[in-house]
């Protein structure tokens, strides 16, 4: 069991308030129900998820808010906090008192997508961006599997995001918002590099992380670390 990831289960173990959707069984909290069209995106992206992925894990959360960082929690959680970089997703191993629990954070997982798109299938893969990587760690977790480090472990929660991505990318019509998401993250990597010519790192660094999100065809990653060594060196 990972480290930082046995640390991180405190977070969230006495929250409230969350909005629940049960793995293809819709919302399981009738007095705070999730929106159609977010049940949707779910039910869309879980359709190509093994049942066998899923075993052990918690009815989904979704939430508006953040849980505060705890003292011996992720590292990387506590910096993104401070320099208010996004965090679209969390995976928290199970524990003696709940199951393992994949907790999506709404306003960063549509990042830099106008709010009149969310409910289209552009949506519903940026949804299966952040879903699926969780999804990734339960799967390590259930192989029994211990990564050396948690690169190496957000490498393997990757390749089975990409797996099912490319999946979804067979449909012809996720082939056109693909290549939708495609031009707004170029869009917000222009941006970002205007702010970052303005030493306004830390609005660069936002930019530059809605275009890791939306995806972009431009060189990125150089950009993204730069700006986000300047708001650490600056903030923490």
């Amino acid at each position: 069991m990972s480290k930082w990831r046995v640390a991180a289960n405190a977070a969230v173990s006495d929250r409230r308030g969350f909005q629940f959707i049960l793995p293809g069984a819709g919302v399981s909290d009738p007095s705070d129900p999730a929106p159609a069209w977010l049940r949707r995106h779910i039910t869309r992206v879980l359709t190509y998820i093994s049942p066998s992925d899923l075993q052990g894990l918690a009815p989904i959360r979704l939430e508006y808010c953040l849980p505060e960082p705890v003292p011996g929690g992720l590292e990387w959680y506590r910096e993104s906090r401070v320099i208010g970089a996004p965090v679209n997703g969390l995976y928290f191993e199970s524990t003696a008192s709940q199951p393992a629990i994949v907790f999506l954070h709404i306003p960063d997982v549509f990042g830099g997508l106008p709010r009149f798109l969310w409910g289209t299938s552009a949506g519903t893969l940026l949804i299966a961006r952040t879903l699926t990587h969780e999804i990734g760690h339960h799967v390590l977790t259930l192989a029994g599997t211990v990564a050396d480090n948690e690169s190496d472990e957000e490498t393997e929660a990757s390749r089975y995001e990409v797996r099912v991505l490319i999946m979804m990318e067979r449909e012809l019509p996720i082939r056109f918002w693909l290549w939708l998401l495609k031009k707004l993250g170029d869009r917000q990597l222009a941006k970002g590099i205007r702010h970052w010519e303005k030493r306004d790192y830390r609005r660069a660094l936002l930019h530059f992380d809605r275009a890791l999100n939306l995806w972009t065809n431009r060189p990125l990653k150089d950009w993204y670390e730069r700006a986000r060594a300047e708001c650490l060196r600056t903030t923490v």
